[in-house]
C-alpha cells in the first residue's frame, strides 16, 4: 500500500468518524434509554462504538482497495464519490447546528461546499494535510461518548436499584388514554 493510499484510508476513517460516527454517538448519548430498553450491557455499548468508528470505515476502505485492484479508474471515481458524500454530510451537520435554513437551502449549500472541498482535496496537498491533522478525532469521539455520564453508568453497571413494591391485588388494571 502506497503512502497516498494509506493517507487516503486514514482520511476516510477520520471523515467517517466526524460525519457519521460522531452524530450517531451523540444521539445515543442523549438517549441512553436506547441501550436500557434493549438490555444492552457494557460489551454491546463498546461494540457499537467500535462498529461505527472502526468497522464501518474499515469496510469502506476494504471495498475501495478491492476495487482499485480490479478497476483502478472506477475505484478512483468511487473514492471521489465517497469523499464527496462525507464532505457534504459534514457540511450539512455544521449548517444544521449553526443556521436555521430550510432543508433545500441547506442541502444546496452543502452540495456546493462539499463539491468545492472535494475539488480542493484532489488538487491541493495542503487541504489533504488538514484532514491528516484531524486524526485525533478517531480517539476523541469515542472517548467523549464513553465518558458521557449516562453511558458511563451503563458501562459500569451502576444503576439505581428499582424498588420492589409488593402488590396483593390480582385485579387487572386497564389504562385508556384519549389523545
Amino acid at each position: 500500500m502506497s503512502n497516498a493510499a494509506r493517507s487516503g484510508a486514514l482520511h476516510i476513517f477520520v471523515l467517517t468518524c466526524l460525519a457519521i460516527a460522531q452524530p450517531v454517538l451523540e444521539q445515543l448519548s442523549k438517549n441512553a434509554e436506547f441501550f436500557i430498553v434493549r438490555g444492552s450491557g457494557a460489551f454491546d455499548i463498546v461494540f457499537t462504538v467500535f462498529a461505527v468508528v472502526v468497522l464501518l470505515p474499515a469496510l469502506l476502505v476494504l471495498i475501495l482497495a478491492g476495487m482499485s485492484r480490479a478497476h483502478p479508474a472506477q475505484a478512483d471515481a468511487a473514492r471521489s464519490v465517497l469523499l464527496w458524500f462525507l464532505f457534504t454530510d459534514f457540511v450539512v451537520l455544521a449548517l444544521n447546528r449553526t443556521t436555521h435554513l430550510q432543508w433545500f437551502f441547506t442541502l444546496f449549500i452543502a452540495l456546493l461546499i462539499g463539491s468545492l472541498i472535494l475539488a480542493g482535496y484532489r488538487k491541493h496537498a495542503s487541504i489533504r494535510t488538514v484532514f491528516s491533522f484531524l486524526t485525533p478525532a478517531l480517539l476523541i469521539v469515542p472517548v467523549l461518548f464513553l465518558s458521557n455520564a449516562s453511558i458511563w453508568k451503563l458501562i459500569n453497571g451502576k444503576q439505581a436499584p428499582l424498588p420492589q413494591i409488593p402488590i396483593d391485588s390480582q385485579t387487572p388494571v386497564v389504562l385508556i388514554i384519549f389523545d
